[in-house]
């Protein structure tokens, strides 16, 4: 059965049980990424599967990885037409429940597992605390994403437009003229296997890896970004990909404004990444990036910072919002939209929203859930952003 809703968007974190743990020590986020992006996690066997009045019910005696709005798999259900990605509704300690169309009421039969599904990408190519990564979606650039995880406390990270072993690749994004060797995602501040905290979401297209290195700074989640955006140009850029990483080893935490996601730079020369311009020549370029004020300018502030207008707004309690823009600072070419992925061009008071907290149906937002994210002590709760859980991401 084809879920009766949109199973396309996938988030997960480091509080789920069954969660891979990412720390100092070499392969922690090739696990996570393999986990997320290729395999799913938190695989149970289920005691029994019930359809009732259009809603199904799973039973796990065990208990499970799911929470609302996440995405299970579930294989070996009878009817057939049970398996497959279906989004969950409602969960209790032992039970996760999801909404059916046409099945008629009944207990399912067969060996049923249930786990958490993965974003559906393929690893291209793997070895010793190597990986590479790329979307099996036909429709995307195609690009590769390749992880040297062999450090304790940071991980190198390059990008290239097509790839043929794990060490050789062509069109390489960022160049080593731009961050020699490739970029940085930090794990922990100390080489050891204390767990740290971490956040993923994304699509068959684009995800967003959001580690917190650094467990006694209250907020700075530092953001990490491949795959496709939401290109301006009407004829199609297949150059349409970004990576953005830091351009060096912040595990300690605290990382300057740069290289924060939520902080708008249009003028910016580090941190995002495109394989080439947008006229389709040349090689690797920075983007800048950017979001919309409501009145006045948000060039060098943070999302949730912007001072012109205050959370909530006075006349209608409303959240406003602006997708991040991407930038070609050099040329001043306005190249697309990051995707799934919210600024907020207004005042949000300290401390009121923590990573992870959910928005659900605000009024100035429609009939979607987000999730606040968070970064760059110490202010707390400048650079608060909204990442779409409910998606589809792309239309």
């Amino acid at each position: 059965m084809t879920s009766v809703v949109d199973t396309s968007v996938k988030f997960f974190h480091s509080e789920m049980p069954g969660a891979p743990v990412l720390n100092g020590t070499s392969g922690s986020l090739i696990a996570i990424l393999d986990a997320c992006l290729i395999n799913g996690f938190g695989l149970k066997n289920v005691d029994s599967l019930v359809v009732s009045n259009n809603v199904a019910t799973l039973t796990i005696s065990t208990g499970h990885s799911a929470q609302v709005d996440t995405v299970i798999m579930i294989a070996g259900a009878l009817p057939a037409g049970l398996n497959g990605e279906q989004k969950v509704t409602v969960i209790t300690s032992t039970s996760i429940s999801f909404t059916t169309s046409g099945v008629a009421n009944q207990t399912a039969t067969g060996s049923i597992t249930v786990k958490l599904a993965s974003a559906g990408w393929e690893k291209k190519f793997a070895g010793t605390n190597l990986a590479v990564y790329k979307s099996l979606a036909i429709e995307s650039t195609a690009c590769c994403l390749r992880l040297d995880d062999s450090f304790t406390k940071c991980t190198r990270v390059i990008a290239y437009e097509s790839m043929s072993d794990i060490n050789l690749g062509t069109g390489q994004f960022p160049l080593d003229n731009q961050i020699s060797g490739g970029g940085y995602w930090a794990k922990s501040d100390a080489a050891d296997a204390t767990s740290r905290k971490w956040y993923f979401f994304g699509d068959g297209r684009l995800f967003y890896i959001y580690r917190k290195p650094n467990e006694s700074i209250h907020y700075d989640y530092q953001a990490g970004v491949f795959g496709d955006f939401i290109p301006t140009k009407i004829s199609g850029d297949p150059f349409a990909c970004t990576l953005f990483v830091q351009y060096s080893d912040v595990s300690s935490g605290n990382a300057t404004s740069d290289l924060c996601l939520g902080y708008a730079s249009i003028g910016s020369t580090v941190g995002m990444y495109c394989p080439r311009s947008y006229i389709a020549m040349g090689a690797s370029v920075v983007l800048g990036r950017g979001f919309a004020a409501i009145a006045g300018n948000t060039d060098g502030l943070f999302s949730g910072q912007v001072t012109s207008v205050a959370f909530p707004n006075a006349t209608d309690g409303g959240l406003y919002t602006s997708p991040m823009r991407l930038i070609e600072p050099f040329t001043k070419v306005y190249r697309g939209d990051l995707t799934g992925y919210l600024a907020i061009p207004q005042l949000i008071p300290t401390g009121l929203f923590n990573m992870g907290e959910r928005m659900i149906n605000l009024p100035t937002l429609g009939n979607k859930t987000y999730m606040v994210v968070a970064g760059r002590s110490p202010w707390q709760t400048y650079s608060m952003s909204l990442i779409d859980i409910t998606g589809p991401w792309r239309v």
